[in-house]
Formats: structure tokens, C-alpha cells, sequence
């Protein structure tokens, strides 16, 4: 899940048609509460706008909950990243109220490696991980030898190890650790060669 955070100070610091509405029927609760409770807080500071960071693939349904927030005069602010560190960054420094991107391991990782100051204050959808390719389509199809690009953060690489894992074409060390990184592929059937690159 996707989780809305904010500083731990307490200052303000995120298939088809029925299930596509559900989805967005969450992140709009979801932002809604959020925003009332953030509005109180600001109000009392005199402040009348919350900023909250997001990612590209959260943009659209999060604007839908502002435009619903407005009708009940909490205004939102939704500054769009297009990496992966640069809301937390931020967040930690204060320039915006809230970040709506990252699931709860990649929080823990980042709290883990830095001194961010940063807790979870709601949780709402997250976008699943996929694979995808212009030559096959089917799993079965993809041959031996086959490159397969990956993300190269620890988090990501996770992410995507584990979903090779379900897809029965590789084995990890340990099934549930969404920290897995290259090094945990204990059984590699079809020789694939993996490359690494930018989120």
C-alpha cells in the first residue's frame, strides 16, 4: 500500500472499469482524510494550503480528491516528482506538507539508510509491478539468456525480484524479503541476465 507521510514532528509534511473506480474511490477517502486532518492543523498556523508531493502514476486520481477537497475548502497543493528520493528529501526539509509515493518498505529503507524524520499518517493504493515486452507474449515464450531490466535501488530490486519469484522464473533466498537484491537468486533456470538501471 501507499502510504501518505509526514514529518514526525507532527507538522504537515499518498484493471478494470468497477475495479479502476474502486481504486480511485480509495485514494480519494483516503486524500480527503488526510486533508481534513492536515487542514485543521494548518488552519490553527494560519496557513491555508497543504503541499503535498506525489509521484506521475498517483497524479490523476489525486487530483480528482483535490478537486473534492476544494468543494469542502481544504485546499490542496500536489507537487508532481519524477524520482524516487526527491519527496522524502522534501518532505524531511519541510518545503512540502506531505508525500503520497512510496510503499511501507520503501519508507523503512529510507529512515533506515538517512535521518529523515518522516512518519506514516495514512495508507491508501499503490501501483503494482509488472512485466512487460515487446518480443513475447507469454512468460513461457521468454528464452534462455533473455535480458531482463530491473531497478536499481534496493527497495525496487525487491519489488521486482519477488515478482520473478511469483512468476516461477527464479528463486530467492528468502521468499518474503522485499529487500532481495541480485546476490539472493539462489536458482536462475532460463540464465537470465539482468540489468540494472535508474528507477
Amino acid at each position: 500500500m501507499t502510504q501518505i507521510n509526514s514529518p514526525a514532528n507532527g507538522k504537515p509534511s499518498k484493471k478494470s472499469g468497477s475495479k479502476n473506480k474502486f481504486i480511485l474511490l480509495g485514494v480519494i477517502i483516503i486524500a480527503v482524510i488526510a486533508g481534513l486532518f492536515y487542514w485543521n492543523q494548518h488552519k490553527k498556523a494560519g496557513s491555508e494550503e497543504i503541499t503535498i508531493g506525489i509521484s506521475p502514476p498517483f497524479a490523476k486520481p489525486l487530483q480528482v480528491a483535490a478537486e473534492e477537497a476544494k468543494k469542502q475548502e481544504i485546499h490542496i497543493k500536489l507537487v508532481e516528482f519524477s524520482d524516487w528520493n526527491t519527496p522524502n528529501i522534501t518532505l524531511n526539509h519541510g518545503d512540502i506538507d506531505a508525500n503520497y509515493f512510496q510503499h511501507q518498505p520503501f519508507l523503512s529503507n529510507a529512515l533506515k539508510e538517512t535521518d529523515f524524520k518522516l512518519k506514516p499518517i495514512a495508507t491508501g493504493v499503490a501501483t503494482h509491478v509488472g512485466l512487460y515486452s515487446k518480443k513475447y507474449d507469454s512468460l513461457a515464450a521468454v528464452p534462455e539468456n533473455a535480458r531482463v531490466v530491473i531497478p536499481n535501488d534496493p527497495v525496487n530490486q525487491g519489488r521486482a525480484l519477488l515478482l520473478l519469484q511469483q512468476a516461477k522464473l527464479i528463486t530467492l533466498k528468502d521468499p518474503n524479503n522485499h529487500l532481495s537484491n541480485l546476490q539472493d537468486i539462489t536458482s536462475n533456470p532460463k540464465n537470465f541476465k539482468f540489468i540494472e538501471v535508474e528507477g
